[in-house]
């Protein structure tokens, strides 16, 4: 038991006393989330119910990023890690959708990104 609360000092020492040690934890819940992403689309294109095994191995990574979530938000407010998040899955879901899955995007849908960008930005420029 001595290991494990050793191993989660560890990890959490890690995450706080390095400068730049906050973004690779973000970077890497984001490539998690993106990859539950593609796990939960393709099974959604499964017919019925026969994607199940997909959809939970998406819904388990989605559980794993919530560990991360939890480290970053002991060092920062959440508006700011959501922000970040935001962002980055904003990016990351178009790649995914445009370059994976050879979705195609319309207009109103890039007026929507834009739109969202903005609103993302408008938030951090007026946050106290």
């Amino acid at each position: 038991m001595e290991a494990i609360t050793n191993n989660k000092i560890f990890l959490l020492n890690w995450v706080v006393t390095s400068r730049w040690n906050w973004l690779f934890l973000l970077l890497l819940i984001e490539v998690v989330c993106i990859y539950g992403d593609y796990y939960i689309k393709k099974a959604s294109m499964e017919q019925q119910w026969e994607g199940w095994k997909l959809l939970a191995i998406g819904s388990v990574l989605y559980g794993v990023s919530a560990i991360g979530f939890f480290l970053l938000m002991r060092m920062f407010k959440v508006f700011t890690v959501g922000m970040l998040h935001s962002f980055a899955v904003i990016f990351l879901s178009i790649f995914l959708s445009l370059v994976v899955f050879k979705e195609k995007i319309n207009a109103r849908e890039i007026l929507g990104l834009i739109l969202g960008i903005a609103s993302v930005c408008l938030l951090v420029r007026f946050q106290e």
